[in-house]
């Protein structure tokens, strides 16, 4: 089972956003950290290591360490904006 770490933007982020989305996104990363490969729910992202997991018009941007079993959620929120400044790395 994987853990899910959120970064501060992120944090922020998920703060904003209403209570359904919230619930949503919630619910796809439960489902993300019971699967035994989380990659098969990310797709890698051209230019940076980040991946994209898709929920609805929404983006979750992580990186994953299989070797800690970790997922780092980097930022998340819509996807007309959210592939404007991505992070580059965890913090």
């Amino acid at each position: 089972m994987y853990n899910v770490v959120f970064s501060e933007l992120a944090k922020k982020r998920f703060d904003k956003l209403d209570k359904s989305v919230q619930k949503r996104i919630v619910a796809k990363l439960k489902e993300i950290m019971s699967a035994g490969d989380p990659y098969r729910f990310f797709e890698p992202l051209k230019g940076v290591s980040a991946r994209k997991a898709r929920v609805g018009d929404y983006r979750v941007i992580a990186d994953m360490d299989r070797k800690n079993n970790t997922i780092y959620v980097l930022t998340l929120g819509h996807r007309s904006e959210i592939y404007r400044k991505l992070p580059e790395s965890r913090t």
